[in-house]
């Protein structure tokens, strides 16, 4: 075997293991336009299993690559959670070395009137350096069809080291409190910065009156969220906000009071890939509601092109514009370019962007870079 130093065997090791979900889903600051949900599964298990079983000396150096992302089912629970509690050496176990949990609903059903310890609550406790939770609604493993949220759950146990949720709402489950109640989660992680939401919010579960306060949240997601849900976080503090991103809205209502809550204070937004986007024109009122945003990300094709402004935005200094395609349009259809000249025409009015320098492209942006319009956009940006 080739004698290499351990430095750069553990980069070959992590050049082999990263997939392209792998950055999205350890991330706990602001990335443009990642893409993940709760199906999302980073597929690399079956590389890592094979790297330690090479040979002791890749085992001993790449068994923290199998432990950093866990995946919580009832029926394995007991066998993981011993697996975390066995001792690297006389100060840590092996729970030290996991990074992310995924925590199922199916995982933490209670099963008795009386709480008690359970392996799968029990876990998050070995796990101190753990930096990322994901509670998603879908069904992992074989309980699926028993999760029957009778009794309250497990309390959540102190999470200080936590820096990331990623919270699927069910309304059944939030009823059993705990573990499974995205407010007694929230209090027991008082350290997050990057916090996603997802699910319609029961009238019966909104707790109007609970008190949270999440200093170090720079990053808010809002995914497929109901206008109570909306409400409910409005009332909470994130002193030191500065990112929203908006994956889709059920109606005007709904951006307006999440325009009075947070847009006052923000600095980056980003609009997600739903055609509620292109269907109104929501990027007027987001400069209005906004007026210290400095950042706006958006996919062109998904989003209707904002009309002059009323009064010119002081702030904005970079626009990021993701060129996946829509289905709805056809490139030898002229509205095809037309909606696309109209963004990039848009940024052009110096009057009102006083401050824009940059205009990024992400994704693929070769079929526009190829038609015979785009120099002049270019030119006259």
């Amino acid at each position: 075997m080739v004698s290499l130093p351990p430095e750069l065997w553990l980069a070959i090791f992590r050049h082999a293991v990263t997939t392209g979900l792998t950055a999205s889903l350890f991330s706990t600051t602001y990335q443009p336009f990642e893409v993940t949900s709760e199906t999302s599964t980073d597929h690399s298990l079956k590389v890592k299993l094979t790297i330690i079983r090479v040979c002791k000396l890749w085992r001993d150096l790449a068994i923290s690559l199998l432990y950093e992302d866990l995946l919580v089912l009832h029926e394995y629970s007991g066998d993981l959670r011993r697996a975390l509690e066995r001792r690297m050496d006389e100060e840590a176990t092996e729970g030290s070395r996991s990074r992310r949990v995924c925590l199922p609903y199916s995982s933490t059903v209670p099963q008795m009137a009386t709480k008690y310890p359970t392996d799968a609550v029990t876990i998050l406790t070995r796990c101190p350096s753990l930096e990322v939770l994901s509670r998603p609604s879908m069904v992992y493993g074989s309980q699926g069809e028993f999760e029957l949220f009778e009794y309250a759950a497990e309390d959540c146990p102190p999470l200080p080291s936590l820096k990331r949720l990623d919270w699927w709402h069910r309304n059944d489950a939030a009823r059993s409190g705990g573990v499974n109640c995205l407010v007694d989660v929230l209090q027991a992680a008082p350290n997050i910065t990057y916090l996603s939401l997802e699910g319609e919010l029961g009238l019966s579960v909104m707790q109007l009156n609970s008190e949270i306060v999440l200093a170090g949240l720079t990053t808010l997601r809002l995914r497929r969220v109901n206008m109570l849900f909306i409400l409910q976080i409005s009332k909470w503090s994130f002193p030191s906000l500065e990112t929203v991103i908006l994956d889709g809205y059920t109606n005007t209502f709904m951006l307006q009071n999440v325009g009075s809550a947070f847009g006052g204070r923000l600095k980056r937004l980003e609009l997600g890939r739903s055609l509620r986007f292109y269907i109104n024109d929501v990027l007027s009122h987001i400069f209005e509601w906004c007026p210290t945003l400095e950042e706006i990300n958006y996919y062109a094709y998904f989003t209707y092109a904002p009309d002059l402004l009323p009064a010119p935005h002081q702030h904005l200094t970079a626009v990021g514009l993701h060129g996946v395609k829509n289905p709805i349009f056809m490139d030898h259809e002229p509205h095809h370019w037309h909606h696309l000249e109209a963004h990039f025409a848009t940024y052009c009015v110096a009057e009102s962007y006083l401050a824009l320098r940059t205009i990024r492209l992400h994704g693929d942006w070769q079929h526009v870079f190829s038609h015979p319009e785009y120099p002049s956009w270019v030119d006259n940006l």
